[in-house]
């Protein structure tokens, strides 16, 4: 994606030529006030100190012992840049940003961490350059708290420890992806998730995650009636899915994929049958567990900056056999979770989206879904539903809290995907076709944030007032820092939030990516889903 200073100058003023935005893009933590004595990680490597990170639209994780993330993200929008601490930001403006002339600013931090679950950062601007082009900043120094550690429950990493003992975890022998060792997949817990003892089977249960083993993970999830307790299964559905399962060796009659599912292959329907009423209960759980520990994973791993990358796509249903009559039942609004039991789950699409799915309605997933960056790449991969999904618009974050970027902990290195976990909340924008030549429907979705609030309503008729004069500023080439400098913090964060977010491209202004170059069945690149350009019958 293009520099966002260069594409709102172009944008709002007409410029062909692109002028550099010299806000400092770097910044480097050179001393920690640690009194504590806690341990300190980041996601990219253990050295803290004097280790230069960062880059335009770009965000790094910090973890420490027993206080929780801290989220140091660079950010920038024209002639101004932000250096972000969870949401607590700096702002920073290079007065000559359409000067053309370079600058060498780097963003010095001190860290304070009492050990009571806040922190302050105090920023200082080195340059080497002219003292003249040393941005200005505002404010300099930044107090927040730190994003708390996920639940892990030691029943459930007990459970795990012996689903991989008895070898059900993770998927064996798998034919389209490289794969990761056991030393690997330990080792990337230990980077990862440094701040848990469980780090091993948080960094595992992904992994299995990416493998055919989601088959497992979603079936055993959105097949449940969750309006009634104790959330029975429709063990008919669930058989038939995985009775229809078809693509290369993730068939019913394949050993692995069958002891994915604690069964032995299967020579019908009605064998399959048999073998889920004996293990149903049992894979419940084991997906349950599973899918309680990507959630946790997905909950610690480093975020993404929102102005790198502002929208997501995901090609739906990503079990072909499912059909678009059964993406309605991966929410928990769908009206069949209430039974009887025994009843089909299944409702036709367009039904769905006249009722429980139509637009301004709020869809809850039973499931985790998986995008990627990509239009081209989630519609090579739609059965006739395209998912495009943008951050909340009343958060002033720059960076997607609820998913998370997955690719490194993936049995493919080049399968780019991000996770949201079950649970996950949208607000929907609107259901249309893609084209209209095109089967495919699109439905747009806009995350709801699990803390989301109306900044804006909250506060008064001053504040209100100054906000938008913040706004006003911010968008302006040369803002004032009067208007921001004396602006209440809280204003102040959701004005400059407000005002980079103006500058998003329209969907239609996004580049749709480059076609895959091969046929993925052929490539046997399916990654347990079929592609829509490949004929079945």
């Amino acid at each position: 994606m293009a520099d966002v200073c260069t594409s709102l100058v172009q944008r709002t003023h007409g410029y062909v030529t692109p002028k550099p935005c010299l806000a400092p893009t770097e910044w480097v933590i050179t001393q920690v006030n640690n009194s504590k004595a806690l341990k300190l990680w980041f996601d990219d490597g253990p050295e803290v100190v004097n280790v230069i990170r960062g880059g335009l639209n770009s965000s790094a994780r910090l973890m420490v012992e027993s206080q929780g993330f801290l989220d140091i993200t660079i950010a920038g929008a024209r002639a101004f840049g932000f250096i972000d601490f969870n949401d607590k930001r700096s702002v920073m403006m290079a007065p000559l940003c359409r000067a053309g002339v370079g600058s060498d600013t780097v963003s010095q931090v001190v860290l304070s961490l009492p050990g009571d679950g806040s922190f302050t950062a105090t920023v200082s601007l080195q340059n080497s350059g002219p003292p003249a082009l040393t941005p200005h900043m505002v404010p300099s120094t930044i107090s927040g708290t730190f994003k708390t550690f996920p639940s892990v429950l030691a029943e459930d990493v007990v459970f795990i420890q012996k689903m991989i003992a008895q070898k059900y975890v993770p998927y064996p022998n798998i034919p389209d992806e490289p794969g990761k060792t056991d030393a690997e997949i330990r080792a990337l817990g230990q980077r990862l998730f440094p701040w848990s003892p469980y780090n091993y089977e948080l960094a595992m249960s992904v992994y299995d995650w990416t493998t055919a083993s989601f088959t497992r993970m979603v079936l055993m999830n959105v097949f449940q009636y969750t309006s009634i307790t104790g959330t029975p299964l429709d063990d008919a559905s669930v058989a038939l899915m995985i009775w229809e399962s078809n693509w290369g060796s993730y068939t019913p009659s394949n050993a692995d994929y069958m002891r994915s599912f604690m069964m032995t292959p299967a020579d019908s329907e009605a064998n399959v049958q048999q073998q889920l009423s004996t293990v149903s209960s049992d894979l419940q759980r084991f997906s349950a567990v599973e899918n309680r520990l990507v959630a946790a994973a997905v909950q610690s791993l480093p975020r993404t900056c929102i102005l790198a990358q502002p929208y997501l796509f995901s090609g739906q249903v990503d079990i072909y056999q499912m059909g678009m009559s059964r993406f309605g039942v991966e929410m928990l609004e769908f009206p069949g979770n209430a039974g009887p039991v025994g009843k089909d789950m299944e409702v036709e699409f367009a039904t769905a989206v006249a009722t429980f799915i139509e637009p301004s309605s709020t869809i809850t997933t039973k499931m985790s879904w998986s995008f990627t960056d990509t239009e081209a790449d989630a519609l090579h991969y739609a059965n006739g539903i395209l998912l495009v999904v943008e951050p909340p618009a009343d958060s002033d974050s720059f960076v997607w809290g609820v998913t998370a970027y997955i690719t490194p902990l993936s049995d493919g290195p080049t399968k780019t995907e991000y996770v949201f976990p079950p649970g996950s909340r949208f607000l929907v924008l609107s259901v249309e076709p893609y084209s209209a030549q095109s089967s495919v429907q699109v439905v747009r979705l806009q995350v709801i944030a699990p803390d989301h609030i109306d900044a804006v309503a909250t506060l008064d008729d001053a504040a209100r007032e100054h906000l938008a004069l913040c706004k006003s500023q911010l968008l302006q080439e040369r803002p004032s820092f009067d208007a921001l400098g004396d602006a209440e913090e809280r204003v102040r964060d959701v004005a400059v939030a407000q005002a980079a977010k103006t500058i998003f491209p329209d969907l239609d202004q996004i580049s749709k990516g480059e076609e895959p170059k091969m046929d993925h069945v052929e490539a046997r690149k399916t990654n347990g889903r079929w592609c829509r350009c490949v004929e079945r019958h």
